[in-house]
Parts: C-alpha cells; structure tokens; sequence
C-alpha cells in the first residue's frame, strides 16, 4: 500500500509526438505530459503540455545537493518563457511550496519533499522508458 504524500506531484497524458531526436534539448522540450503539484488538499497548479523530462532532472539535480545545501527550488526551462511560477522555498524545519500567484504551502520536512520527487521521477522513468526505450534514462539520472 502507498504512503499518501502530503506535497505531490503527477502527471497524466505522457507524450513525445513532437519528439525528433535524441539530444538533451529535444528531450528536454519535447516530452511532455499535462503535470498536477498539490499540496496537502489543495491544487496548487494544473499545467498541461508541460516539460516533465527537464522538470524530473532539475529536481534530481536539486535534492542530489542534500538537505543542508539545497536553498529554494526554481525552475528555469528550456520550453518555458519565465521561470516557472511554482517554487519549493526553504523554511524553518523543510520547504514550502509557494505559488507566484500568491499560495504558500504548509512547511514540509525534507524526507517528505524527497518521497514526493522520488515518487515523480521513478514513475515517470518508467513510463517513459516504456514509451520510448530504455535510452531516455540517461536524461532522468
């Protein structure tokens, strides 16, 4: 039975039509899905056609840097015009999630944070490695 995650991330409608290539940028730009951040009961965005590949990296990416050397999460796509609206900002004892739009979320432990991101990118690489193959898992390390 799965643990209900208080911070999560999902997607549905996983696709790469546009999908021409192989490099980091094709990836990056091209596989997409519709994605859903909630925190606790409360959507905090729902985006379709979104860059989830290059989301799923950055986030690896960030919590690879551990607890104490993290700061806040923001996202700068190669697909997106501006930084992406929604952050994880450090607070005192984890990280919040906070909406451009004016939403700030509960403070979430780290542990909480990480099973939340874990939980994204290892669907997500399966998904996409049953969707194109086993070589797009160079892109979710």
């Amino acid at each position: 039975m799965n643990e209900v995650l208080q911070m999560q991330l999902s997607y549905s409608a996983l696709t790469a039509a546009d999908l021409l290539g192989r490099s980091r940028t094709e990836v990056f730009v091209n596989v997409e899905a519709d994605l859903v951040v909630l925190d606790g009961d409360r959507e905090v965005l729902r985006e379709g056609a979104f860059p989830v590949v290059e989301l799923a990296s950055a986030l690896r990416r960030w919590k690879a840097r551990g607890v104490a050397g993290r700061g806040d999460f923001e996202f700068t796509s190669l697909s997106l015009e501006s930084r992406w609206r929604v952050r994880l900002v450090e607070a005192d004892g984890g990280w919040r999630v906070v909406d451009d739009d004016g939403f700030t979320g509960a403070v979430r432990p780290a542990g909480e944070v990480d099973a939340a991101i874990d939980d994204f990118t290892t669907r997500l690489r399966g998904d996409c490695t049953r969707l194109l193959g086993s070589w797009i898992e160079q892109y979710l390390d």
